[in-house]
């Protein structure tokens, strides 16, 4: 699900869905439930994560990748600013 156009705030809670960015309302996600919930791959999480854009770890050499929630937030609101100004990048 996209950040939540089809959702208010009340019913986005309701159903553990973040009514800012669509994931589920947790503290830390794995990063196939952020990549599923903004619509893009996984590899662009990792992206992100490794380019300082979004908080995120590895509890174990091969365990999943972890994405800090307020981090998702933080990066929607810089993208979103940078949407209203005209900037790319």
């Amino acid at each position: 699900m996209r950040p939540t156009e089809d959702l208010n705030k009340t019913d986005a809670l309701a159903r553990g869905i973040c009514p800012k960015c669509g994931c589920p309302n947790r503290p830390w996600l794995r990063a196939t439930a952020v990549a599923r919930a903004l619509g893009c791959s996984t590899r662009t999480i990792r992206e992100r994560i490794r380019a300082g854009r979004l908080n995120g770890r590895r509890d174990a050499p091969r365990g999943p990748w972890m994405v800090e929630h307020k981090s998702i937030d933080d990066f929607l609101g810089v993208t979103r600013l940078q949407q209203e100004d005209g900037d790319d990048g």
